[in-house]
């Protein structure tokens, strides 16, 4: 149960950061302009530069303490990546399914959604 929870927690940070999209049925990444297929070494770099993991660190002595918070990427196995770009749906970790449309859908579905023009 928790590796479930925390693969879709994982989904959603990565789909969160608004660089991959749903291409015609495939994940891709939008990077320097250009579509990229994501792949497990791509979708590794995704993760490794836009998620992190936090741990304390004491860097005094035992005697004399300093804590601080240290921020360290996050490097997910090589099954956890195959589960996000395999997965059939959300409840089981798709990327896929999270990801937005390349295109939106249409110019009046976000006129209905923010009535008075505003895009937020």
């Amino acid at each position: 149960m928790s590796w479930n929870r925390d693969l879709n927690s994982l989904a959603d940070a990565v789909a969160e950061t608004g660089e991959i999209f749903d291409h015609n049925g495939q994940l891709v990444w939008l990077n320097e302009g250009k579509l990229i297929p994501v792949s497990g070494a791509i979708l590794r770099r995704i993760i490794g530069r836009r998620v992190v993991t936090r741990r304390l660190v004491n860097h005094g002595t035992p005697a004399e303490p300093n804590w601080a918070c240290e921020y360290l990427p996050f490097v997910p196995n090589e099954m956890a990546l195959r589960m996000l770009l395999t997965a059939e749906n959300r409840k089981e970790g798709s990327l896929i399914a999270r990801a937005p449309p390349r295109r939106p859908r249409s110019r009046m579905l976000l006129m209905k959604q923010f009535p008075h023009g505003n895009s937020y």
